[in-house]
């Protein structure tokens, strides 16, 4: 005798389709998210308003069909900080646009990348809160798996062992909490103080040995604070703002890898 599934090959089939439309809406809504930042950072270009305009320009339509590392990195006559702005202003005129190329075009390049993050930001927000989740045994062991999946614990990044990761998890966890109902997106954030705060939280979080925290710390912080912190990485954010790899490291700055945090939190370039 066959099993309910086998009996019932459409509903199987039926809910496959509904997991993947699942899996493909949590990854809309965590590049909405992440993009956000910049859209609400910033106003919208006067003509593109004025003349109602919401989707891709046809420049920016054909630079982004033709070139997968759109922006680019070079500079040219206008200077890094003049092309980071340009930059940062293409993304906001465009963003709706932007949003479809991510979803054709998605960074996760291991099935279990997807997994685990799903899997994570599920238990969250069944937990309820950053504090509960903060010092749940089941989240910890899903976010470590997780950072794993994302390269933490890989090449010169130095995860803690589990229970040591579990141990610093719960000791924050009251930090942590102090941020859970801030939301990136609220019009009325005062961006610079809570950028302070999330930084403090970040510097201090010691779940890696590294030297350089803001990779790993902002992609475990992301889980906790899915609505605040935004995963930031080297192949991507990086690109976006224009970074030489000494200025990510934070070397040979008096405030480390603190202004390069708060230049992204902000979606602007700070001095």
């Amino acid at each position: 005798m066959g099993d309910e599934t086998s009996q019932h090959p459409d509903r199987d089939v039926s809910e496959r389709l509904g997991t993947i439309e699942a899996k493909l809406d949590a990854m809309r809504a965590d590049m909405a998210m992440i993009l956000r930042l910049l859209a609400t950072r910033a106003p919208l270009d006067t003509d593109t308003a004025r003349n109602g305009i919401t989707g891709p320009s046809p420049q920016i339509r054909r630079e982004a069909e033709t070139d997968r590392t759109f922006p680019r990195t070079t500079y040219g006559a206008l200077g890094r900080k003049a092309s980071i702005e340009q930059r940062i202003d293409k993304l906001i005129r465009d963003f709706p646009h932007y949003l479809t190329i991510y979803d054709e075009r998605t960074p996760f390049d291991r099935p279990q990348q997807l997994t685990s993050h799903l899997q994570t930001i599920r238990l969250r927000r069944e937990l309820g809160s950053a504090l509960r989740a903060a010092t749940d045994s089941e989240f910890s062991k899903s976010l470590y798996w997780t950072l794993q999946e994302w390269g933490i614990g890989k090449r010169a990044s130095r995860l803690l062992a589990y229970e040591a990761f579990a141990a610093t998890l719960a000791k924050h966890a009251s930090e942590i909490a102090k941020l859970d109902t801030v939301v990136i997106d609220n019009p009325d954030l005062d961006a610079e103080q809570i950028s302070g705060q999330a930084w403090e939280l970040i510097d201090s979080l010691g779940i890696v040995e590294n030297i350089s925290k803001l990779v790993p710390h902002t992609k475990a912080l992301h889980h906790l604070l899915p609505d605040l912190i935004v995963p930031i990485d080297r192949e991507y954010t990086q690109t976006f703002f224009g970074l030489h790899n000494s200025e990510f490291q934070g070397q040979n700055q008096p405030h480390g890898q603190k202004m390069v945090f708060i230049r992204m939190f902000l979606g602007r370039v700070v001095n």
